[in-house]
């Protein structure tokens, strides 16, 4: 595992068997491990914003997506607007020219004046509302790379990434050969990283950000050559909506929704798997789901097939242990992300075994 490849990308990419992508996890297991245990030894001054900072926008980058920016562009279009409709319609009335026509560019410009005055008032309070903003939504601003040279970067993955990929992995040991390769693809950046979100859409005072999260591409060969691909993917909405309280203040409420969806893909040969057509009209009959997952596609083409399902649970990588190290947590078990994408490979192999 090249470590400093990686602290600059937050991408893990390893093609091998299942026994080498089990141990490169494991390397990345225990390097993640001990940055922790640095971070935790480490003052809080010495700590410096790490390569998600880097590869975060910047501070300005979403100052045309706020309500309160556009006054800006309200005040530098407005003004000039009007100073030119003033000086028309002066020279106009002037001349001796009709003067319907020089009341009518007085009238613009008086509305573009009052336009410009409207921006000027929403942009007053910009900087204190961008604070505001950045606070909620849990950004913080980028720091000088020169003043934090040779600093600890922090560095925090999410665990339940690698782990879910090691579950897997160990599950899908025993469904192909041992010589056979692994192509793994994990995502660590940012689930609001600028690469994943979706264009801005504005709703009355207000916009919503939407964010997908392609972080997880596992490839493979079943024993039989079946080709299987698993993906996963977060979503995630934040909406955020501006309203002026009695007093005068304006205030910013934001909501946060977040889902998960699983993707399976089995390529299968023909000759071994004639009758997999057929199956699209009972495939219900052999899915199986969690109670806190449900089902949201199930697509036969040709040769392949795909299952789809969702979740707006928070999942984790196993039966992760409490603090005290004695019992698993009681909502670790409920909703387990191995046992998950499980169920929907244990779906796809009864449907395999009914199209023989």
């Amino acid at each position: 595992m090249d470590v400093e490849a990686f602290r600059k990308s937050l991408k893990f990419q390893c093609t091998a068997t299942s026994e080498t992508v089990l141990t490169e996890l494991g390397m990345l297991r225990q390097w993640d491990q001990g940055t922790e245990l640095e971070l935790a030894d480490r003052p809080e001054a010495e700590l410096a914003d790490g390569p998600e900072a880097e590869l975060a926008d910047g501070p300005n980058a979403e100052l045309a997506d706020r309500p309160e920016y556009r006054g800006c562009y309200l005040v530098a279009c407005g003004s000039p607007v009007a100073m030119i409709l003033f000086f028309v319609s002066k020279v106009m009335l002037d001349r001796g020219a009709n003067p319907w026509f020089g009341v009518v560019f007085l009238v613009a410009a008086i509305v573009a004046t009052i336009a410009s005055i409207v921006g000027l008032l929403r942009a007053r309070n910009s900087v204190k509302l961008r604070a505001e903003y950045d606070r909620k939504a849990g950004k913080s601003a980028q720091t000088d790379p020169d003043k934090n040279a040779g600093k600890l970067s922090r560095i925090d993955l999410d665990h339940r990434r690698y782990e879910l990929v090691a579950g897997l992995v160990q599950l899908l040991s025993a469904d192909i050969r041992s010589d056979a390769l692994l192509a793994v693809d994990i995502d660590f950046r940012a689930h609001d990283h600028r690469e994943k979100r979706l264009p801005t859409r504005y709703i009355g005072d207000g916009n919503i950000n939407s964010y997908i999260d392609h972080w997880l591409q596992l490839r493979g060969r079943l024993v039989d050559g079946t080709k299987f691909t698993i993906r996963l993917i977060e979503k995630q909405q934040l909406s955020r909506r501006q309203k002026n309280s009695a007093s005068g203040k304006q205030k910013i409420k934001t909501k946060t929704k977040t889902s998960s969806e699983a993707i399976l893909t089995l390529k299968v040969k023909p000759k071994r798997y004639p009758r997999i057509a057929q199956q699209h009209e009972v495939m219900d009959q052999y899915v199986k789901m969690p109670e806190w997952a449900v089902l949201k596609s199930v697509d036969v083409s040709g040769p392949q097939l795909t299952l789809r399902s969702t979740t707006t649970s928070v999942w984790s990588a196993g039966a992760e242990l409490s603090k005290e190290g004695e019992t698993p947590k009681e909502d670790a078990i409920k909703c387990d992300g191995v046992q998950w994408v499980a169920m929907m490979l244990v779906s796809s192999y009864e449907v395999l075994k009914r199209s023989r």
